[in-house]
């Protein structure tokens, strides 16, 4: 049978409840290593201590002004993606960059439904390349060289966006979201297997092992809540595998580039075709 995923606005407004709910450690997580932790290292100021809690404020606080405007509750989809943004940009961002680009995206967005969190990566990942400020790393990470151990990544202190460090629990939260009906778990269960299958494919060959690669942040934690978001992604069962399948080919190929950034190109090129997918299937089934 071929699962068709409803997108009813209670099943949406549900399961943004639910995945609300499990992005709550890694803004407190966020706050600790890119905050606190930096004040106390006297990296940063006691203002800007709070800039990844800053963020979030700014993308609730844009997203219930654009609800407002468009009658829509405040567990919006909207909600869920503007917080998604405010916990994946680079440590380094610059709040007014943010500001202006968030608020452009939100009113593109109220008139074209487009996967505005991988537009927004891709816009300030340009804003950066050209002031020459790109990097995953925050101020710590860039003035100190280090070599991560595999617990390190586990518990959030490998290099990543803002808030998304949280590499195990990104992996608990696809557990706990793979027993939510209308959640796309298809999609990040494919994509993260074929991306592995791949890379331990490769570090066979190359016999070596790269552990900056295996626990990616960026990757792991996009394809958990950003790749499978219901209004950019298809909607039946096969192009939801098709989408995965993909989505992990193409990530491992990011590998020889940038993943970092690459994942978030990926998953805006593959949205832009999700409902091709569907199509594939829907067309072979007749």
């Amino acid at each position: 049978m071929n699962r068709v995923y409803l997108h009813s606005g209670q099943n949406e407004k549900s399961l943004v409840k639910v995945i609300l709910g499990l992005l709550l450690p890694f803004m407190l997580y966020g706050f600790y290593k890119n905050g606190i932790h930096l004040y106390r290292k006297d990296l940063v100021s006691m203002v800007m201590m709070f800039k990844p809690l800053y963020l979030v404020l700014i993308s609730i606080i844009i997203s219930i002004i654009f609800s407002l405007i468009k009658k829509k509750g405040f567990f919006s989809y909207i909600l869920l993606i503007n917080i998604l943004i405010s916990l994946v940009v680079m440590p380094n961002i610059n709040l007014l960059v943010y500001v202006t680009s968030l608020i452009i995206l939100n009113i593109i967005f109220c008139f074209l439904k487009i996967n505005i969190v991988p537009v927004f990566m891709i816009i300030v990942f340009v804003y950066e390349l050209i002031t020459k400020h790109y990097t995953f790393l925050n101020t710590l990470e860039l003035s100190v060289e280090h070599k991560y151990s595999i617990l390190d990544y586990l518990i959030g202190q490998g290099p990543g966006g803002i808030s998304n460090t949280l590499w195990l629990f990104s992996l608990l939260s696809l557990v706990v979201l793979c027993f939510k009906y209308s959640y796309k778990k298809h999609i990040p269960i494919s994509g993260i297997i074929t991306f592995y299958i791949l890379l331990i494919i490769y570090s066979i060959i190359t016999r070596h092992v790269n552990l900056d690669l295996y626990m990616n942040n960026n990757f792991l934690f996009a394809s958990v809540f950003i790749a499978p978001l219901l209004m950019f992604s298809p909607y039946t069962k096969g192009g939801c595998y098709l989408y995965g399948i993909i989505l992990g080919i193409l990530s491992f190929i990011c590998i020889f580039l940038d993943l970092n950034i690459g994942i978030y190109f990926v998953i805006f090129i593959l949205s832009l075709l999700h409902k091709l997918f569907d199509k594939i299937f829907i067309i072979t089934r007749k």
